[in-house]
């Protein structure tokens, strides 16, 4: 905090010179801002940052009935060492579409997410952990992994951003398993969010990529 006593208002222009700041303080975040809108017009980017972000919590299901099904220490080790792995390549996921992994344990995944990224990367984590876990050969009845996405404002508490994305993964799991549920949290909207819930084996991502599509060519009003 010492040499950075600001907050993330920085990164979105909006901060407000309080008077407690000294005016080194002030001049250190004007400078800040300046180096902002620089860094963005070399990046061919002149909007607004997105003051929404993608919170995502994933669990893998059935986990107990899996392990209780392994007879010898070898079979422990051998799904431990592939949990291990799947914890490993998860970070890779998240860093390849741009986002922050808070952290990967085994079937356990948190993280945050730009918005344009956030289902791409859900369903690719969900796919690595079937390829790893359950292998080439698995069952019908194989292990799944279950996602909640999490949708809120940057400046919610970032407990409730947390909490949110892990209700919404519980969401996912009471809908039947191997499911990805999206929980908008608007600051205006107040209450209960908006959530859709899909099986992943309805494949949603294809589809919903279909209707982003369609609201980016303005085939239907924003409202819809």
């Amino acid at each position: 905090f010492q040499p950075f006593p600001f907050d993330c208002q920085l990164v979105f222009g909006r901060l407000e010179m309080e008077e407690v700041l000294s005016e080194e303080r002030k001049e250190a975040a004007a400078r800040f801002e300046r180096t902002m809108q620089l860094a963005k017009r070399a990046a061919g980017f002149d909007g607004e940052i997105p003051a929404y972000l993608a919170v995502l919590h994933a669990d893998g299901d059935r986990m107990g009935a899996a392990i209780s099904a392994l007879t010898t220490p070898e079979a422990h080790r051998a799904f431990s060492e592939r949990l291990a792995r799947f914890a490993s390549e998860a970070g890779r996921i998240v860093a390849q579409h741009n986002g922050a992994l808070i952290y990967s344990g085994g079937d356990d995944v948190l993280a945050f997410l730009p918005l344009d990224t956030a289902l791409a990367c859900a369903d690719a984590l969900r796919r690595q952990f079937d390829q790893i876990v359950n292998g080439p050969s698995a069952k019908e009845d194989g292990v799944t992994l279950s996602v909640g996405l999490a949708i809120g404002h940057y400046g919610e508490h970032l407990q409730e951003l947390v909490q949110w994305s892990r209700d919404a993964e519980k969401t996912a799991k009471n809908a039947g398993r191997n499911a990805l549920a999206v929980a908008l949290h608007t600051r205006s909207g107040g209450g209960e969010p908006v959530t859709v819930t899909a099986s992943w084996k309805s494949n949603p991502i294809e589809r919903w990529q279909r209707w982003i599509t369609w609201h980016r060519e303005d085939r239907f009003p924003d409202g819809a």
